[in-house]
């Protein structure tokens, strides 16, 4: 009886101390910004260089700056109706340029660029066949052929904006998103739409019915993602159904 009655008073104090504990608005979501998720703002990293290796240090920064940078998305689960156009792929080469040069802090992306292409023999006779190419005379050709240098310049084009070595371009761009500490890639199209539903029923966001460890840019992109699977399921039923 004694031990019961000691229990129940100690039961009662640990309960009344829990309750002066501060409690958050709302429930922890996962979203982290990515300097708290790595545990600071600059890192060395062994970044893959052609077929070799090298230090680079890289900033970690938050999402206003990388949203600063343009728009990419990392929701594979979204895939693509049709081939990027030269422009739209233009326009994505240069947001991940952005996003590489406020990520990169020793060296710098300038100072980088300049010690891989400064003796560059590849780009300077790609340069080299893009000036040739540009200078034949089209007067004449057929709308084939004139399609045919113009993929061919647009082709070249490409790949001298791509400045980096492909593989630090790609890995650099991926660390400074977080891909390497964030689940997004690995949502799927069946979680992205129902969380959209259950957002959609519930007044609220999407990402707040996905939990697992994310950046708090990560945020946008899954809504963004989610509410255009949840509008394409929402015509793909009105189509099934015969709904105008």
């Amino acid at each position: 009886m004694f031990k019961r009655l000691i229990k129940r008073l100690v039961d009662e104090e640990i309960n009344r101390r829990a309750a002066d504990i501060p409690k958050p608005v709302e429930p922890p979501q996962g979203y982290n910004s990515l300097e708290v998720i790595r545990g600071g703002m600059f890192h060395w990293v062994y970044a893959p260089v052609n077929n070799t290796h090298a230090w680079i240090q890289l900033r970690t920064s938050n999402s206003s700056q990388l949203d600063a940078c343009g728009a990419v998305t990392l929701i594979e689960a979204l895939g693509k109706s049709k081939d990027a156009t030269f422009e739209e792929q233009m326009d994505m080469r240069n947001n991940m340029e952005a996003i590489c040069k406020i990520t990169m802090n020793n060296p710098t992306f300038d100072e980088f660029v300049q010690m891989c292409t400064g003796a560059d023999i590849v780009q300077s006779k790609m340069k080299l066949e893009l000036k040739r190419i540009k200078a034949i005379d089209c007067t004449g050709m057929s709308a084939e052929e004139k399609y045919v240098i113009d993929e061919q310049i647009k082709k070249i084009e490409l790949h001298l904006a791509f400045l980096l070595p492909e593989n630090t371009f790609d890995f650099i761009v991926k660390w400074a998103l977080g891909c390497d500490v964030s689940d997004i890639k690995k949502l799927t199209h069946e979680q992205l739409l129902s969380a959209a539903i259950l957002a959609n029923n519930g007044h609220d966001s999407p990402h707040h019915h996905l939990t697992g460890c994310f950046t708090d840019r990560d945020m946008s992109d899954i809504d963004k993602a989610a509410w255009v699977i949840y509008n394409e399921h929402v015509a793909d039923n009105k189509i099934a159904k015969g709904i105008r």
